[in-house]
């Protein structure tokens, strides 16, 4: 008797490659394509004991994550498996699941559940079909060595971008008007900054009306122009504290009468931000990691 005797594999669900929680927005068809491949296991196929932990199934750890997004009191849900095993690949995938207001890809992956747990993707189905809202879903990839509190910003943004929701709840975390005001508006060559801003049918007083007022549109192609004119803007990072920012994203955009059912942080490669952290606490923000789970637990979506 042969291997190819007892086991079979579905060839189409093969995915060669590292997965990582950045493919998530930046490569939208990749991310459905790895969610896809994804292959779920049930309780019937994922027993025993390890470490004196009794060992949780994917589908199991899915259900519970999805119970709490259900409670009033935001929890942290710890994964823990062996390097290899396929977390950041789960991870992926329940990210796609709960965010994805593709109604087609959710169906193939309720079914890839259905085809190991039918009693499982039922009550799944039941729960999403609640409401017909997708989750805020935030996926952070511990190796991006960097402030925390940027990298929620800029992920946060880059997701309402995609989603074409309004993204204004950031605005008071957002230093670049501020800081393109102030470049513009005291830079030595005002006969240049004059052009600039005629060209765009601007004038000095209208232009800082338009940085008041937190105009991106205005924003864009100002400091696109200044630049192609040879003067140094950099955009600088989010400000803020990060508890706040985590706080008023998930009460704006989060509940009743809101863009998303509710929010879910997904934190990959925890044990290396954990250890980055603590190593460069100047760059990745004093405390981090308590601020994002305050900011979390302060709100009840």
């Amino acid at each position: 008797m042969k291997y190819r005797d007892i086991v079979s594999y579905e060839s189409k669900r093969l995915f060669s490659g590292a997965i990582d929680l950045d493919i998530f927005i930046g490569q939208p068809q990749k991310a459905e394509e790895i969610a896809l491949s994804y292959m779920f296991h049930g309780k019937t196929n994922h027993v025993g004991v390890a470490n004196g932990h009794t060992l949780t199934d994917s589908i199991s750890f899915f259900k519970i994550i999805l119970d709490a997004l259900k409670s009033d009191i935001p929890e942290m849900i710890l994964g823990i498996a062996g390097y290899g095993v396929g977390k950041s690949h789960f991870a992926l995938t329940i990210a796609e699941l709960l965010a994805s207001r593709n109604i087609s890809l959710q169906e193939k992956l309720l079914r890839n559940i259905g085809a190991i747990d039918p009693f499982s993707e039922e009550d799944i189905r039941k729960e999403l079909n609640k409401d017909s809202r997708g989750y805020l879903v935030i996926p952070i990839n511990g190796m991006r060595g960097s402030s925390l509190k940027d990298i929620f910003f800029s992920i946060v943004k880059r997701i309402l971008i995609k989603d074409g929701v309004d993204a204004s709840c950031l605005d008071e975390f957002d230093p670049r008007f501020a800081s393109l005001k102030e470049v513009v508006l005291n830079h030595k060559n005002t006969e240049l900054i004059t052009s600039i801003l005629n060209q765009e049918g601007l004038s000095r007083h209208s232009f800082e009306m338009a940085m008041d007022n937190l105009d991106n549109e205005v924003y864009s192609s100002i400091s696109n122009r200044i630049k192609e004119n040879g003067i140094k803007y950099f955009e600088p990072a989010a400000i803020g504290d990060l508890k706040e920012m985590v706080s008023t994203v998930a009460s704006s955009l989060c509940g009743e009468n809101k863009p998303y059912r509710s929010m879910l942080i997904i934190f990959d490669e925890f044990g290396k931000y954990m250890a980055f952290s603590a190593s460069n606490e100047a760059v990745a923000g004093e405390g981090c990691l308590q601020l994002l789970f305050e900011g979390k637990r302060s709100c009840k979506h």
